[in-house]
């Protein structure tokens, strides 16, 4: 995977990122989606832990696109919910909730849930990295063919003390069964406190540019457009890069899962810990809280 600095030109099939960039798409965000709990990507996905805002109690409820219902008593979620195809804010339960989540964790590493460091509400995800290993990742399934080509993220992400040198990934959408380095995904990064976009399928493409926020909650959006080709990041609320996978590295299945947390393929000799708040998946931009 990528190990050399930023500044040199997109190359196929290479290690080397590059600064060069590529528009990812609209970037106005639609109306800001408010933070709901988990919520389940349509009537065949699994049930989530919903609850109508941070702090109320939910219960385990199966969501479509229709109707938000409370299976604790059967009512449409509150105003405030959730506007986006998938909110994750933890608030739900003390631990991961292992319906909606896979954990995967090399040995001294951990994910837990977080009451001492949020952006907003009682808890967040907790990504404990340890010196020399390489991943404490959080895994779902993308079930609506609405963001299987097309997709946009938010998350709010804190980061410290910075991230490994080498080549880190933070979110992930692809197809990553067993997550082997030849899955086809594409990713949002890290290299050298920089963004890395990487574009894996027949080879890897990688783009880098703009700067990581450290040592701060921070809200983070994303576009991956599978159809085109491009991803775009974004920083509370304004560009900070953006990269194009030439359409080689298109993803035939599209983006069936999606990941978050601390993947490296190049471990730091020091501790990473990572934190995120306030997840959500749409088809639209969903804009920061």
């Amino acid at each position: 995977m990528a190990c050399a600095p930023a500044g040199e030109p997109d190359v196929a099939d290479s290690d080397d990122p590059d600064a060069g960039s590529a528009q990812g798409g609209a970037d106005e965000p639609a109306q800001s989606g408010g933070s709901g709990g988990e919520r389940a990507l349509d009537a065949g996905a699994l049930g989530g832990q919903g609850q109508a805002g941070k702090g109320g109690g939910g219960g385990d409820t199966k969501l479509d696109a229709a109707l938000s219902t409370d299976a604790s008593g059967g009512q449409p979620a509150a105003a405030g919910a959730c506007k986006a195809l998938f909110c994750e804010d933890f608030e739900a339960a003390d631990t991961i909730n292992t319906k909606v989540w896979t954990v995967r964790n090399d040995n001294g590493n951990s994910v837990t849930l977080d009451k001492g460091m949020v952006a907003h509400g009682q808890r967040s995800a907790k990504f404990h990295a340890a010196a020399n290993s390489r991943l404490s990742m959080i895994f779902a399934k993308l079930t609506p063919l609405a963001v299987r080509q097309h997709l946009w993220g938010r998350a709010y992400f804190y980061v410290t003390p910075e991230p490994p040198e080498g080549h880190t990934a933070f979110v992930t959408a692809g197809t990553m069964d067993g997550y082997s380095n030849s899955d086809d995904h594409q990713e949002i990064a890290g290299y050298q406190n920089s963004w890395q976009l990487g574009f894996w399928g027949n080879g890897e493409i990688i783009s880098a540019g703009g700067k990581i926020p450290l040592k701060r909650w921070a809200c983070i959006e994303w576009e991956m457009n599978n159809e085109v080709g491009n991803m775009t990041v974004y920083v509370d609320g304004a560009k900070s890069h953006a990269g194009a996978g030439y359409g080689k590295n298109k993803i035939a299945s599209g983006f069936t899962d999606v990941a978050f947390g601390f993947r490296s393929w190049h471990p730091a000799n020091y501790v990473v810990d990572i934190w995120m708040d306030d997840i959500a998946i749409s088809d639209q931009r969903v804009g920061c809280l």
